[in-house]
């Protein structure tokens, strides 16, 4: 199963074919018993079995609280290594196999059924994990865009950064920071400061910064 974002915090799941059937008999097994005042069901059915999207989470939240209710194991799904068929973007293949393996489920006896159920359970469980999970991936997109909006300093900024690293290791470096820093104004003593490591040069460029 592989994760993506529908919007700001409202994820769906792209499925392995074990996951579509897991989910496809779990949704069977209580749609006879889903409140006549809920609707759903309507949208599931048609982005599921006849558009051939992702399947949403809350849809999976709204499966479940039906199927807790009667007693049935919840439906659980991890995040896995995607094969072709997850990745695939060919909605109308996935659509047309869903209802598919829909009538295949349908025409089963009880029996069958469980067994159907209990077997893609397991083999769903055994699929491997992602390279990386979605967090992950989310986390790193999002310092690279912090990174990219972050403000740069000035080609005199990285003058006076490298001119206040160079004076600290040299003979009268008290003389020559100060001197470098008396050419800032309080507004690059900050930006430089932001981009050191020195706590030293920190503190004298905040106290020139304090200045304005």
């Amino acid at each position: 199963m592989r994760i993506y974002e529908l919007k700001d915090g409202v994820y769906a799941f792209n499925l392995e074919e074990s996951e579509e059937k897991l989910v496809i008999s779990a949704y069977e097994d209580i749609k006879s018993n889903i409140p006549t005042e809920q609707n759903w069901f309507h949208e599931f059915e048609e982005n599921y079995f006849f558009i051939g999207n992702g399947v949403a989470e809350y849809s999976i939240r709204a499966i479940n609280r039906v199927r807790l209710r009667f007693n049935l194991e919840e439906l659980c799904l991890d995040e896995t290594s995607a094969d072709e068929y997850c990745r695939s973007r060919d909605k109308a293949h996935k659509a047309a196999r869903r209802r598919e393996w829909r009538d295949e489920y349908l025409s089963l006896d009880k029996k069958g059924r469980e067994g159907w159920y209990n077997d893609n359970r397991d083999v769903a469980k055994r699929l491997p994990p992602p390279h990386f999970f979605y967090a992950e991936v989310k986390a790193k997109r999002a310092r690279t865009l912090s990174a990219d909006t972050a403000v740069q300093p000035t080609g005199s900024q990285q003058r006076a950064a490298r001119q206040l690293k160079i004076a600290k290791g040299v003979p009268d470096s008290d003389a020559l920071i100060a001197a470098v820093v008396a050419q800032l104004d309080p507004d690059d003593a900050l930006a430089v400061a932001e981009h050191l490591d020195d706590p030293a040069l920190i503190t004298v460029l905040l106290r020139k910064s304090l200045q304005g």
